[in-house]
């Protein structure tokens, strides 16, 4: 049966605009509301909005298969009954993906078989849902492709890709410890996240045992836990302290509240109950809150880069009386000795 010319000129221009739902509900939804007499707005509205939903639809199908899970788990599937010690008001919490926006990580640390990769995969794909590109990939396996990238000239495409998720689920850290130059280029992809992307991390070791993997103290307790734990726990407890003993956040220092963090910790993770170790965190917000610093008008997070006076004199007279000086000067090359400026 041939069609007329101006539905096939219609169809035409749906595929242009990539209208597909328009394309293929347009003669059903036109007959429905021929039988219902429904005016042309509601018969527009009905097809807009079956082409907003499928589009929603493909496009977290798609997010959901860039993101690359190696079996997609959901929250539903999950067995709190089987993991008592898991909070799960907590996860329940997080799967609202308030973190996303707040630029926090989330580090799950348990032994083997306790559900770490299926309540990452979980949280994932509640990002994917809620319109976050996300990443999922082993330690082991993104360090071998930095490597890899590095060699042949392609690292910084690879960073450029990683800089436009919102959550990068790194699985696994810890089953295989990693080079020198490995654990250095896992430093960096995890600073580059740093307020930008949100981080969620796997593993079965303690904080104390993540030298043994990485190789290097410095980039295991100084810079890696610091950036996945330090700042959001130190910024959290100055949040609360803030909130209980009504002080300016400003009036807070960021060192000041790592250092009584650090003297608190030990006591708090040696409490033998419950009531004990909330006791200690009482007062540690009390002594953040009662160790304030002067007020700094004006101050901004990050602070600005303040230009300080430089430690030499500047150049006062006119260049052309300047005198170069041999060794400061890298255009000193193939002058004669006596050379001393123009003049």
């Amino acid at each position: 049966m041939n069609q007329k010319p101006s539905v096939l000129l219609l169809e035409h221009h749906l595929k242009a605009l990539k209208l597909p739902t328009f394309l293929r509900d347009y003669a059903s939804v036109g007959a429905v509301c021929g039988q219902e007499r429904a005016d042309y707005p509601t018969y527009l509205l009905r097809l807009a909005e079956r082409e907003l939903i499928d589009r929603e639809r493909r496009a977290t199908e798609r997010r959901i298969r860039e993101a690359a899970f190696p079996v997609l788990k959901t929250i539903e599937t999950f067995a709190f009954a089987a993991q008592p010690s898991i909070n799960e008001p907590l996860m329940r919490e997080l799967l609202r993906g308030e973190y996303i926006g707040k630029r926090e990580n989330i580090l799950l640390v348990g032994n083997p078989g306790t559900g770490k990769t299926h309540l990452a995969s979980a949280l994932g794909f509640a990002a994917c849902t809620q319109g976050k590109r996300v990443r999922f990939t082993t330690t082991t396996g993104l360090v071998t492709q930095l490597l890899e990238q590095r060699d042949n000239k392609t690292l910084q495409r690879l960073h450029k890709q990683l800089e436009r998720l919102d959550v990068i689920i790194l699985d696994e850290l810890g089953y295989v410890p990693f080079s020198k130059a490995g654990a250095e280029l896992l430093f960096d992809v995890v600073s580059r996240a740093y307020e930008r992307t949100s981080l969620i991390v796997t593993t079965n070791l303690p904080f104390e045992q993540w030298t043994e993997v990485l190789g290097s103290e410095r980039l295991a307790e100084k810079e890696l836990l610091a950036y996945l734990v330090a700042h959001n726990l130190v910024r959290c407890g100055m949040a609360e302290a803030v909130a209980r003993q009504q002080v300016e956040m400003e009036r807070l220092s960021f060192k000041g509240s790592l250092d009584a963090l650090r003297q608190y910790s030990a006591a708090i993770a040696q409490a033998p109950n419950r009531k004990l170790r909330r006791q200690l965190w009482e007062d540690l917000l009390l002594n953040l809150a009662r160790d304030l610093v002067p007020r700094r008008p004006n101050r901004r997070e990050p602070r600005a880069v303040k230009h300080r006076p430089k430690a030499y004199p500047l150049l006062n007279q006119p260049r052309r009386r300047f005198i170069e000086i041999s060794h400061r000067s890298r255009y000193w090359k193939g002058r004669p000795r006596n050379y001393r400026g123009l003049n």
